[in-house]
């Protein structure tokens, strides 16, 4: 397996294998791993018709749902180059980026109150409807290892984003080697919460899942009430998330039992197995672990989840390497580290900056050679993150180059911290 497209190929095997739940609020949508192989074929059929052909860019700007997934196979199978477009963005922003990315196409959202004009459009609520009555395209484009997959923008908060080109090694390779590395043999469903347009959520929750041939729970509303009740109805097993996330969970439930008068309670050994499996009981019987990343752990919030039984695996990564540098395991969490690096994936740091190698590390930034050129030194990927490295080889993020304080001793101080 080398290229998306071929992990594509593999769904069909997978047959009639549920892959996808889409609960709206009102009803409960299934979708299995042929829906997917074929749904995808006629995306690529409809793209075509619309005259998208190699090498050009669609964009995607919606929430995610099964049809999101169809969009993005759709796109590589007519061997185009993905947009995407987080749904949280303004019409100015997303604008602007299909401008930088030349985009001929872009999928977008009834439920964007602003929508984008000027270039050909559908709205991706339409597409069931739509790919119903088209057929499968026969001929998919192969893509080359090396070939661009999609063009991911970053923040862009002090002037205009910048596109990170990942190609196809990139990606495959980093959701072969997060699958390695994790070491969870089981098969889990999946909550998506985070945007897929992001790469955490895009090569963890939803490609790194496809691989392992897991279930992806989508929901419209991510509401505290809808995901409490998703986690019992579907036997979510793991759920991605920032850890402001699971910061803010944390002080909504020890908020309830404070109202109770039960927070003391958590405290004491006689009492706390109690609350704690009454805690558990809301998560359903099947949920085991968090994924956290694209932000320091507050340690506190770390020991709070884990005295509740669960795993919370940290990671650290950037958009530039696919995204995953380095990770904790299933087996394995350190509090207040990010983990050991992933397979042949080479660091060291330089003035306490880590820089970074490897395979699912991006070539530059599109039609940007002069932030391509900062970005590199000596083919080694500047990460702009202070660290320390334990001598188990376990990172620690320290803060972001850009915002470390040097005192008048020399000494650097780190605003996180």
């Amino acid at each position: 397996m080398e290229t998306l497209v071929d992990l594509f190929k593999s769904f069909e095997k997978r047959g009639n294998e549920e892959v996808f739940i889409y609960r709206t609020g009102v009803r409960r949508f299934t979708f299995s791993y042929l829906d997917l192989h074929n749904l995808s074929l006629k995306m690529a059929s409809y793209l075509k018709i619309w005259g998208i052909k190699k090498g050009d860019k669609v964009a995607i700007w919606a929430p995610n749902s099964p049809s999101w997934a169809f969009s993005y196979f759709g796109i590589l199978l007519s061997g185009a180059i993905i947009i995407p477009i987080d749904f949280a963005s303004g019409k100015n922003r997303a604008e602007n980026i299909l401008k930088l990315s030349r985009a001929k196409f872009i999928i977008q959202s009834i439920y964007k109150f602003e929508k984008v004009t000027g270039v050909k459009t559908v709205m991706i609520e339409d597409l069931d409807f739509i790919l119903k009555s088209h057929k499968m395209i026969k001929k998919i484009i192969q893509p080359n290892i090396l070939d661009i997959a999609e063009i991911v923008y970053t923040s862009g908060t002090t002037g205009d984003p910048k596109g990170v080109v990942l190609v196809h090694k990139n990606i495959l390779t980093n959701i072969l080697q997060g699958h390695n590395h994790l070491k969870i043999s089981h098969s889990l469903n999946f909550l998506s919460v985070l945007p897929m347009s992001h790469m955490l959520e895009q090569t963890v929750g939803f490609l790194t899942p496809l691989y392992r041939g897991d279930k992806i729970i989508f929901i419209r509303t991510i509401k505290p009430s809808a995901i409490m009740q998703t986690f019992k109805e579907e036997e979510v097993g793991v759920m991605l998330v920032v850890p402001r996330f699971l910061s803010l969970f944390k002080n909504t439930i020890e908020r309830e039992l404070s109202q109770k008068h039960l927070l003391g309670f958590l405290r004491l050994q006689i009492t706390k197995k109690i609350i704690v499996k009454s805690i558990r009981k809301k998560f359903g019987r099947n949920f085991q672990m968090f994924i956290t990343g694209g932000a320091a752990l507050p340690i506190d919030v770390f020991i709070f989840w884990k005295d509740l039984g669960f795993r919370v695996i940290e990671g650290y990564g950037l958009t530039e390497c696919s995204p995953i540098v380095s990770a904790n395991t299933f087996d394995r969490q350190i509090a207040g580290s990010v983990g050991k690096p992933l397979k042949n994936i080479k660091v060291k740091l330089e003035n306490n900056e880590l820089l970074v190698k490897v395979e699912n590390v991006f070539k530059g930034y599109y039609q940007n050679a002069k932030e391509t050129g900062k970005a590199f030194k000596d083919s080694w990927f500047r990460t702009g993150d202070f660290v320390d490295i334990d001598k188990e080889g376990n990172i620690f993020i320290k803060g972001r180059k850009k915002d470390v304080i040097v005192n008048s001793s020399g000494i650097n101080i780190y605003p996180s911290e």
